[in-house]
C-alpha cells in the first residue's frame, strides 16, 4: 500500500470521528480510531497508519493536538485531507558489529527525513518488507526524526550487534529507483535520450547524501 490520502467536506457542526495517538512523545503520529459515521471513514485509512500531513501540514512528529487544531482551522464547506502510511518493521540479524547492513540510507534535498534507496542482494533485510523509498522511522527503537544526518544512523547501526530493527512508512517514491519517473518532487520524468545520458538512479539525484551501512 501507497500513502492514502483521504478528503472529506467539512460540515457545520459535524465531529470528525477520527482519532489520533503516538505512543510516547519521542513516537510518530498514528491514527488510533476511526469511527463508522465519520468522513473520512471507508477512504483507505486504518488505525495504526502514521499520519503524514493533515491538510498539507506535515504531522510525523507533532501530536494529536496539533492534528485536530489543524482540522479545526479548516472552514466550513472546505476540503478537509489526512494523507497516512502503512508502517513496515523489519528485524536482520548482525553476527558482529563490523558487519555490514547491506542498505544504503540517504537524507533528501527536498524532503525532510531519512530514506532507504538501495538494499544489497546479501543485505540483513534482504527479502524483508522493506523497500526503496521507504522513510525510515526507528533504527533499533531511535526514532529518526526529520532533522536526522545519515551519518547518525551510520552510527546507530555501527555500534548494534544481534538483532538489527527498522520501522519504516510507505511513500510515494517507494520502487522509484533507475528507469523510474514521476512521484518525486523536484524531479520531471525522464526521456531516453536522458536515461542515456545519466544512468544515477533517479533516489541518487533527489537524495545525494548516502552511506552504505
Amino acid at each position: 500500500m501507497v500513502v492514502v490520502k483521504a478528503a472529506a467536506t467539512k460540515q457545520a457542526g459535524a465531529k470528525y470521528g477520527i482519532a489520533f495517538s503516538r505512543k510516547t512523545p519521542d513516537s510518530p503520529l498514528m491514527i488510533r480510531t476511526i469511527r463508522d459515521e465519520s468522513p473520512f471513514a471507508g477512504k483507505g485509512l486504518e488505525p495504526g497508519m502514521i499520519v503524514t500531513k493533515v491538510n498539507g501540514e506535515e504531522m510525523t512528529w507533532l501530536g494529536p493536538r496539533d492534528a485536530a487544531k489543524v482540522l479545526q482551522k479548516a472552514q466550513v464547506g472546505a476540503t478537509m485531507q489526512v494523507e497516512a502510511a502503512t508502517l513496515f518493521k523489519a528485524a536482520g540479524k548482525k553476527p558482529k558489529r563490523k558487519t555490514k547492513c547491506g542498505i544504503w540510507l540517504k537524507n533528501s534535498t527536498k524532503v525532510p527525513g531519512l530514506f532507504i534507496s538501495q538494499i544489497n542482494g546479501d543485505s540483513i533485510f534482504a527479502g524483508s518488507s522493506l523497500e526503496t523509498g521507504m522513510k525510515v522511522i526507528q533504527l533499533n527503537g531511535t526514532s529518526c526524526h526529520d532533522d536526522m544526518k545519515f551519518h547518525e544512523a551510520l552510527e546507530l547501526l555501527k555500534k548494534a550487534s544481534g538483532q538489527v530493527e527498522i520501522v519504516a512508512a510507505d511513500t510515494p517514491y517507494k520502487g522509484k529507483m533507475k528507469g523510474a519517473s514521476g512521484g518525486i518532487p523536484g524531479l520531471s520524468p525522464l526521456s531516453d535520450s536522458e536515461d542515456e545520458l545519466d544512468r544515477k538512479p533517479l533516489l541518487d539525484r533527489l537524495f545525494p547524501m548516502l552511506v552504505d551501512l
